[in-house]
């Protein structure tokens, strides 16, 4: 009986051991990838996540992505509670007063079981975080928008960017009433590319058209600015009656341009410099 009881107890503790201690691994391989800078928000934001797992034999690889403090290297390290793989790193190097988005690539030897939770922590902060799997890169919302008088309007697509036309004011009395809006926004990937005023009729009266220009700063990080270069015009029957051109497409119209102008017979009676009075 005794003899039995034992052989019990040993397996007993054998099997806390190995369930309920913490075993550190071996990290056989790390790498950091080029970091992705945050531009302030105009695009989507980018989610800590797992991006590729896979387990051979006992060696798993992994690679997530996650947010950080720009300029930065990581000392890593792995271990194992259970089922639950806890991987954490200690930041070196001089920081930049910034966040990147990096992505580490793990290779670990000593796992046989795919883990069921994967935490990453920093080992200063002391902070974890849950890390889980998402084949999207971004965070994703609910697609909104509505309709009036069968045109979209007020689009939201799943990162929650602006997207389309956008109603400037919906609480004039002829919109409650008629459904008829007298300004417009236009929006590409939440940056605001068109200002758009209308006719009662819904004919375009006029028009400030921006284009999204990209620059590369010294760093070799590139970010996403509108110059507002262009600006137009018409009579109601949608004829031109002023186009505008900024003298240079990086500054904007309203700064300094070169305009034309017709009267309703489509004689020219105006050609020089944008009059910022007139806007």
């Amino acid at each position: 009986m005794n003899k039995y009881l034992t052989i019990f107890i040993l397996l007993s503790l054998a099997f806390q051991f190995s369930h309920g201690q913490e075993r550190k691994l071996k990290i056989i391989e790390f790498n950091k990838l080029k970091c992705e800078q945050d531009d302030g928000g105009n695009f989507p934001r980018i989610i800590n996540r797992i991006v590729e797992q896979k387990l051979s034999g006992d060696t798993l690889f992994i690679k997530l992505g996650m947010w950080a403090t720009c300029c930065i290297d990581f000392i890593p390290s792995a271990s194992i509670l259970g089922d639950d793989l806890k991987l954490g790193y200690i930041e070196t190097g001089e920081p930049c007063e910034c966040s990147c988005f990096y992505t580490l690539v793990f290779k670990i030897k000593g796992i046989k079981v795919s883990p069921n939770k994967v935490t990453i922590r920093n080992q200063v902060t002391k902070r974890n975080r849950v890390i889980e799997y998402s084949s999207e890169k971004y965070e994703i919302f609910p697609i909104k928008y509505r309709i009036v008088n069968g045109d979209t309007l007020d689009f939201k697509d799943k990162y929650g960017r602006r997207q389309g036309k956008w109603i400037v004011d919906d609480n004039t009395l002829i919109f409650k009433r008629l459904g008829i809006y007298e300004r417009l926004r236009i929006f590409s990937d939440d940056f605001f590319i068109k200002s758009v005023k209308l006719y009662p009729s819904g004919s375009i009266e006029s028009e400030l058209i921006g284009e999204k220009i990209t620059k590369v700063e010294e760093d070799g990080t590139d970010y996403i600015s509108v110059y507002f270069n262009k600006y137009f015009e018409y009579f109601e029957n949608g004829s031109k009656k002023k186009e505008c051109f900024s003298n240079d497409e990086i500054r904007d119209i309203r700064e300094e341009g070169t305009c034309k102008e017709w009267d309703k017979t489509g004689k020219l009676i105006y050609e020089g410099p944008f009059k910022k009075s007139e806007n």
